[in-house]
């Protein structure tokens, strides 16, 4: 399944827009806010005294105070100021709202609050002040997953903010007009209402609002799975919130830096960008920030396949969502928290989260979290070979997941559906579905984007030094003013000179880019025609024929079986650079059950994985290995009449321990008697191509291939081994 599985993290920076600053205070007014309780000469001015402290305090001691100007409102309501005190009661409640909002996370007594303010407000003719609880109450419909109130408090505070030219809480609906299209699972829509947020924030010179929206794009484009897109605009916006009012804002807009790391699968990097925005919400007991940023280290943790350290995150996380009522974040937790034990091998702890996740999602409805959810369900079922539970759930999150328009989240959907109707025997529709699967197969090139998001990253570290710099540089022209004309001369002819040296340099550079590049593109297309000898699939096809013809049914279907497995999974590593060891074992694993099957298991043969090596997180250079078991298979073993044995042993360089080694070993003739025959042309050019992939993939650290021959006492061959060692920098 992804790793990284979609977020609507734009729901949650809105949050921040409209929440209010608080601070400390206890059950009684200090004195220096008692003495101006004391000298208002009329109780509007006490109300807006206490309602002003109120807003102050960071506990729920905080409706002591509002609820004396409460008690002040509703003594004068019904007198001739009648109108200003129905204001003043709007600002109560709304105040009121807030703290249960913010402060004890009340939901539906906040939501309540909101309402009477709101009723307040209309009574008192009051439509600029109606902006502040319909944006709130806006943001708890929306994070609590109740989309339906939600469009209709949007929609009606799009016409009254219109109406009352109110930008700044215009901005504010048009970002959750945004959020109802992300939980809809409409980006296209969500990224044409904030191009308008955008350009409204431009005009109004509000950095802080431009920030948020900006932050927002480039989450709605991190949803749509197009990092390049995503990068521009979190870049933008942390150097937005830096010009804002609240420039220590800016590491919300690094958090989702830290998503597009994840993304490309630099986890340490991402927690990195994650750990600051924790150690901040911790501080100010920032439930929201807990949550989100809680549940980002849990999925970091849990892709790089550290479920131990995973699971703490998490908890911490559906903790904080439950607490206010974000059911969103809950969904996520709990399906992040089930691949957790999936990967501990605890299916049962798994499924009881994947089916709660299903049962939080009944209020939420989101197609996104169900598609993950019944995803994770029928993969159990398919591990427990319950074939028809399994295609039900898959079924179920493909059509959830084809509700969106992120493809990435119809991907697992459909390779589950193949490899189970594979697993069926029904290799009509396991065609079918793979052929889908292919088609929505993710084509952003990681690589690129990663290189792209490190150069943006050392532009911004590099903007905070620029004015420095300026400033020095003023200040040395100034002081050499009487040498001016001289270095000027000097410092002209210099930099000429160094343009000209670099801009050559440059183009050399850049040719053998080039030709590094086209190289080894090529040789990763000769390594796959390598692979795909000829000769090895015309014997295959034809062994399967003379089962088939034997009336040899069983042995046929399960060479046929293991043959397409092969080759399902020779096309998909044919398109990674590099894979996981445990990947390549595998491969290596099907590989050579078929060279077992077509050569009458007349060798033998053992794959040996060292404890130090970790196959999960160790990466090999896609096919590499296999060139050099064939050779050693062809020219060493299958040449002896008898005792044919085959090692490959996957561990440390006993010379470097940061290096992984790979070794080859066979007790076949040799070299010496091999060499004296007609070798396979097309053997030994997969070894050459092979050999020229490792020097061009990250020749310098240390990728190479040596080969040994091995010799008894007697001078005889004992067989030959290969030593393939891969840096893993």
């Amino acid at each position: 399944m992804k790793k990284d599985l979609f977020l609507p993290l734009v729901l949650f920076f809105s949050l921040f827009i409209f929440s209010s600053g608080t601070s400390f205070c206890n059950n009684q007014l200090p004195d220096s806010i008692q003495s101006k309780f004391n000298a208002a000469i009329h109780d509007t001015s006490r109300i807006r005294i206490l309602i002003e402290y109120s807003q102050q305090v960071q506990d729920s001691t905080a409706l002591n105070y509002v609820n004396m100007a409460m008690a002040l409102i509703d003594k004068n309501i019904s007198g001739t100021l009648k109108k200003d005190f129905t204001k003043l009661k709007g600002d109560a409640l709304s105040d009121i709202g807030l703290i249960h909002r913010n402060i004890t996370g009340d939901l539906p007594t906040a939501i309540q609050k909101f309402t009477e303010a709101l009723s307040a407000y209309e009574i008192a003719g009051d439509k600029s002040a109606m902006t502040v609880p319909l944006s709130n109450l806006q943001d708890i419909y929306l994070m609590s997953g109740d989309i339906v109130n939600g469009k209709k408090i949007l929609d009606k505070s799009f016409a009254i903010q219109k109406e009352s030219g109110d930008t700044h809480g215009y901005i504010g609906t048009l970002q959750n007009y945004s959020n109802y299209y992300a939980i809809k699972g409409n980006a296209d829509s969500a990224l044409e209402v904030l191009t308008v947020a955008k350009k409204l924030a431009t005009q109004s010179g509000n950095k802080l609002d431009e920030a948020y929206v900006l932050l927002a794009i480039g989450t709605t484009w991190y949803n749509k799975g197009d990092m390049s897109q995503a990068l521009p605009y979190l870049y933008e916006s942390v150097a937005a919130f830096e010009k804002s009012k609240h420039p220590e804002e800016k590491y919300q807009a690094q958090l989702g830096v830290g998503l597009v790391y994840a993304k490309l699968g630099a986890y340490p990097k991402a927690i990195g960008f994650y750990q600051p925005a924790l150690k901040i919400a911790m501080e100010t007991d920032d439930l929201p920030n807990i949550c989100l940023v809680n549940l980002n280290i849990g999925i970091a943790y849990r892709a790089s396949h550290q479920p131990d350290s995973a699971i703490g995150y998490l908890q911490q996380s559906l903790t904080a969502a439950r607490q206010i009522g974000f059911t969103i974040y809950a969904i996520y937790s709990l399906v992040n928290l089930g691949e957790c034990k999936l990967e501990m091998k605890d299916t049962l702890t798994a499924m009881k989260y994947f089916r709660e996740s299903v049962a939080e999602n009944k209020e939420a409805l989101s197609s996104e979290g169900f598609a993950e959810s019944y995803y994770q369900i029928g993969n159990i079922f398919f591990l427990q070979h319950k074939i028809d539970s399994a295609i039900y759930y898959a079924k179920l999150s493909m059509s959830n997941a084809s509700e969106s328009q992120f493809a990435e989240t119809l991907k697992p959907s459909v390779q589950l559906l193949s490899g189970i109707y594979e697993y069926k025997g029904d290799y009509r529709n396991a065609l079918d579905y793979y052929k889908r699967y292919i088609g929505y197969r993710d084509t952003i090139d990681n690589k690129k984007a990663f290189q792209a998001a490190v150069e943006k990253e050392f532009e911004y570290e590099s903007e905070k030094k620029e004015l420095l710099a300026k400033a020095e540089r003023e200040k040395a022209a100034i002081e050499l003013t009487a040498q001016k004309n001289r270095l000027l001369i000097s410092s002209v002819a210099f930099a000429t000179i160094l343009a000209l040296v670099g801009i050559l340099f440059y183009v050399n550079r850049k040719r053998k880019e080039s030709v590094f590049r086209e190289n080894l593109a090529e040789s990763e297309m000769k390594a796959l025609r390598a692979q795909m000898n000829p000769h090895f699939t015309f014997n295959s096809l034809n062994a399967i024929q003379q089962m088939v013809l034997s009336n040899e049914n069983d042995n046929a279907f399960h060479y046929l079986d293991t043959y397409s497995k092969l080759t399902r999974k020779m096309l998909e590593n044919s398109e990674k650079k590099f894979i996981s060891v445990y990947d390549e074992i595998k491969f290596l694993e099907l590989y050579l059950s078929v060279e077992s099957l077509r050569f009458q298991h007349s060798f033998q043969y053992e794959i040996k994985v060292d404890d130090s090596i970790s196959p999960h997180a160790s990466k090999v250079p896609a096919m590499v290995i296999q060139p050099y078991v064939e050779n050693a298979i062809k020219h060493g073993l299958l040449p002896k009449s008898n005792n044919q044995h085959l090692l490959i042993h996957f561990k440390r360089n006993a010379a470097d321990d940061e290096l992984l080694e790979i070794v080859i070993e066979d007790n076949g003739v040799g070299r010496k008697i091999s060499g004296t025959k007609n070798m396979d042309d097309h053997q030994s050019m997969g070894m050459s191509i092979t050999e020229n992939r490792l020097r061009l993939l990250e020749g310098k650290k240390g990728n190479k291939v040596l080969v040994e021959d091995l010799v008894a006492a007697d001078d005889s061959s004992k067989g030959t081994r290969v030593r393939i060692i891969i840096s893993q920098e």
